[in-house]
């Protein structure tokens, strides 16, 4: 703005991380940031400023999971659907741009944090995102125990999140399974956060191919309701040679 105060909302944000909020930011980009590359170090310099640990949103599914350096994640049994990948059948895109439907079978996730950077290697938190118009069972185990089983409500047309929370040091694997059942057929799944309590969290939302234009596919109100579980305080949009057409 003229008058430089377009960042005040997100200035005055980190000042109040010291009476315990969490700061978070929605990074919308390109193959430049796929992986974490940049992001990954910016987030590790900044939460060792202003505290935070965790690697914030992650996908279900992911192209570049062999080279992340902030996670290390596993995937099986997922149908995939993205902003730039065209489909005649497609669910409602999540905050990402993605949507993840389990298949006829175990599909599983699984997190397990990496010693590259100083704060993602664990963390207290885990909150799963999706939507379902019955209740689900969910299995899910975190490093060293065995596993336990759970329910995922049912709310037909709303984001809900599904949470586990544990004490410090907290874990550093953490795995879900969704076992088959006909209500399966009706869950889809956005993604999961992993974070230890305030500070600042980035959240990465990569698109390869994204150009931008196709973030209109993301449908306000849906979104709005994943902002109401984040609170984002600041939002980067970042395209390059996507964005760049011959004409």
């Amino acid at each position: 703005t003229f008058d430089q105060s377009g960042l005040s909302h997100f200035f005055a944000a980190i000042d109040s991380i010291k009476n315990g909020r969490k700061v978070r930011v929605a990074w919308y980009g390109d193959s430049f940031v796929e992986g974490d590359i940049l992001i990954g170090d910016l987030r590790d310099t900044l939460q060792s400023l202003w505290g935070g640990a965790g690697v914030g949103f992650a996908p279900i599914t992911s192209e570049v999971a062999q080279f992340k350096r902030t996670l290390k994640h596993q995937f099986r049994g997922w149908s995939t659907y993205s902003i730039v990948k065209k489909t005649e059948s497609r669910p409602v895109y999540g905050i990402n741009g993605f949507a993840y439907r389990p298949l006829e079978t175990d599909a599983k996730i699984h997190y397990e944090g990496v010693d590259y950077f100083r704060h993602t290697r664990s963390w207290t938190e885990f909150r799963l995102f999706y939507a379902s118009g019955h209740n689900t069972p969910i299995v899910w185990q975190q490093e060293g125990d065995l596993p336990k089983t759970g329910i995922l409500k049912g709310k037909p047309g709303k984001v809900s999140q599904w949470e586990w929370e544990s004490n410090f040091p907290g874990t550093t694997a953490f795995a879900c399974r969704f076992p088959f059942t006909d209500s399966t057929n009706n869950l889809i799944v956005y993604g999961a956060s992993l974070e230890s309590g305030p500070g600042i969290y980035f959240d990465n939302f990569s698109v390869r191919g994204n150009g931008g234009g196709a973030l209109k596919l993301l449908k306000p109100d849906f979104i709005q309701q994943f902002d109401a579980f984040q609170q984002y305080d600041l939002v980067v949009i970042q395209v390059g040679l996507n964005a760049v057409t011959n004409s």
